[in-house]
């Protein structure tokens, strides 16, 4: 039997050519996660090239409309051109909407 390992969630946001993307990442509660670095390897599980996040919203990088939302969605790595923590008192309640709202179910 696997043993659970304790996790907490980090709000980040992360930034493609085209699109702005605000989602959790969980991490152990051990690691500190002080960098940017140890964001996208916790993100990147099993190094397979794709950032996991977990209550995404999806938003057009021009316009800031909401493109979607999705409870669990996969980025690939190398489409990132910037990365960084959202003030974790503000976890799970992002900077212009609720997440949680109209979850994209595809």
């Amino acid at each position: 039997m696997e043993r659970e390992t304790a996790t907490r969630d980090i709000w980040v946001e992360l930034w493609t050519n085209k699109e702005r993307i605000e989602g959790i990442v969980r991490v152990p509660d051990n690691s500190r996660c002080r960098r940017i670095a140890d964001l996208i390897w916790h993100a990147d599980r099993g190094a397979s090239g794709v950032l996991h996040l977990t209550k995404a919203t999806v938003y057009d990088l021009k316009t800031e409309a909401v493109k979607f939302r999705k409870e669990v969605l996969g980025v690939n790595r190398q489409m990132v051109t910037f990365a960084a923590p959202k003030d974790s008192d503000n976890l799970g309640k992002p900077t212009n909407e609720n997440p949680t709202i109209d979850i994209t179910q595809n």
